[in-house]
């Protein structure tokens, strides 16, 4: 390949080169391969694979690393017994080209209908010594069923690189599911579950956290709602800005916003932290007068709401302090120990206020101002999420899920991320550094036909109502990939 070693660019990090001899293929191999006519490369293990168009070579080594390949399909593997494991030339033949060689070679009038049933036929030529072997096979395809649970649905490339989490939005027209995703020109898109843009709109500043979707007018239509640095927005569902928002702030904003509905009756509450204050607001967009909250030092973490026995807890860490707070900011519950908090955030798991201090040790407090440390194995830097039952752990290659632990490769992980769905646990990790996707269940297994390629954390959804699961993750800077899974 001396001489062809221009990159044209570069697909999920592997190059993609550029190839100006396309004419070596008719020249070596004659009427075997007469309409090939490559223009771009690339060598992916122990392969150099050649194609006409960019776009074919990303759908292969989508399909490949994906372990999504014709090597695992098991109709081909069903007829690779009877050819040779050696050959100097093989190729596969679906119905459409299989017609097509069938009549341009024989002469015959097949149409790719009349040959849907031979799917995955096959023609060698064996070179051994000084003799040519030429072997086909033609055959019915048995029916086999479908064993790939993960399948790569698109892929989608924005205007520049994407920051913060890509996640999936309700859409109360269509009950399904989009998918909203930032990038550095601090743009917004809404696209659909089939990659379409459905909008895109400029935004101050990125977002802090995740958006959270409310419904202000009790209505059934969903309103997204976020926090940039020094910005509250509220937007519709065409991106529109509603009522008075966004609102506009002096004091830059620290925190994600913090949405509350305390009784589930669509009445909400957005806190606002700055530093050490507490600001909260109404669904107009109005200061509440009621709640009242000045903290001593800075806050660490995004207030959370947590209802248990008929009572509300605001629950935040400050300092080495964890406070928890009533509806209108006055303590609920006093804690006298200190704590040395890491950088994890706080759950709610078995009735107790629960979080990780920096020495890798499990911090509870119960509802009666407790405190109890305990030493679970945990190293300092842990990554952990919680449900109200269930705990997940992760440090060097380590997974923890409940108590069954998992041994991970070597890598840079990003944190593990629970999601409860179809009465279900789901738990997924990205290994940063090789770019693998994980899901496990609750049992710490892994899931069929992972890892898959991935360059970010995920979110999961079924995003249209069917029996299968999806969820998305980057794939590139600029990028992001939607996968499906049975």
């Amino acid at each position: 390949m001396a001489g062809q070693q221009e990159v044209l660019k570069t697909f999920r990090s592997i190059p993609l080169f550029k190839f100006e001899n396309g004419s070596i293929f008719k020249e070596t191999f004659g009427n075997l391969l007469p309409d090939i006519e490559p223009s771009t490369y690339t060598i992916i293990d122990e392969f150099i694979v050649f194609s006409d168009n960019e776009t074919t070579l990303e759908d292969f080594i989508s399909k490949y690393t994906n372990q999504n390949s014709l090597a695992q399909s098991q109709g081909y593997q069903s007829i690779q017994k009877t050819l040779s494991d050696e050959a100097s030339y093989h190729e596969t033949f679906d119905s459409n080209r299989l017609a097509m060689v069938l009549n341009s070679r024989l002469g015959t009038n097949m149409t790719a209908e009349s040959l849907e049933a031979f799917q995955n036929s096959s023609f060698q030529v064996v070179k051994d010594d000084n003799t040519i072997h030429f072997n086909g096979l033609i055959q019915k395809q048995r029916p086999v069923s479908n064993t790939q649970k993960v399948t790569e649905v698109f892929s989608f490339k924005l205007d520049a690189q994407i920051i913060g989490d890509i996640q999936f939005v309700k859409n109360h027209q269509t009950k399904q599911k989009d998918i909203l995703v930032q990038d550095v020109e601090n743009q917004l898109y809404l696209i659909s579950n089939e990659g379409v843009v459905r909008w895109k709109k400029r935004m101050s500043a990125p977002i802090l956290g995740p958006v959270e979707q409310v419904d202000l007018f009790k209505n059934g239509r969903l309103q997204m709602v976020f926090a940039t640095e020094n910005k509250l927005y509220v937007l519709d569902r065409l991106g529109r800005d509603v009522g008075r928002f966004p609102l506009t702030f002096k004091d830059k904003i620290s925190q994600p916003l913090a949405v509350f509905d305390y009784d589930k009756t669509r009445n909400y509450r957005f806190l606002v932290t700055q530093g050490a204050n507490l600001l909260m607001y109404d669904g107009n967009g109005k200061r509440v007068k009621g709640f009242k909250y000045k903290a001593d030092s800075k806050i660490n973490n995004t207030p959370k709401h947590v209802r248990y026995r008929s009572k509300d807890y605001i629950v935040f860490s400050e300092g080495k302090n964890l406070k928890i707070l009533d509806r209108r900011g006055k303590i609920r519950i006093g804690v006298k120990e200190t704590i040395n908090f890491s950088d994890q955030n706080l759950y709610f798991y078995k009735n107790k206020f629960s979080t990780l201090d920096a020495n890798g040790d499990f911090v509870q407090v119960d509802t009666k101002g407790r405190l109890s440390l305990q030493p679970l194995g945990f190293e300092s830097g842990t990554q952990i999420t919680a449900f109200s039952k269930t705990l997940v752990a992760q440090w060097n290659n380590n997974l923890q899920i409940k108590a069954q632990k998992a041994t991970l490769d070597y890598g840079n992980y990003s944190p593990p991320k629970l999601f409860y769905l179809n009465d279900k646990i789901y738990i997924s990790i990205t290994d940063l550094q090789s770019n693998k996707v994980w899901f496990y269940d609750s049992q710490g297994k892994v899931l069929p036909d992972f890892p898959v390629y991935g360059a970010s954390n995920v979110d999961l959804a079924n995003v249209d109502g069917d029996a299968a699961l999806e969820f998305i993750c980057q794939s590139s800077a600029d990028g992001f990939v939607m996968y499906q899974m049975y």
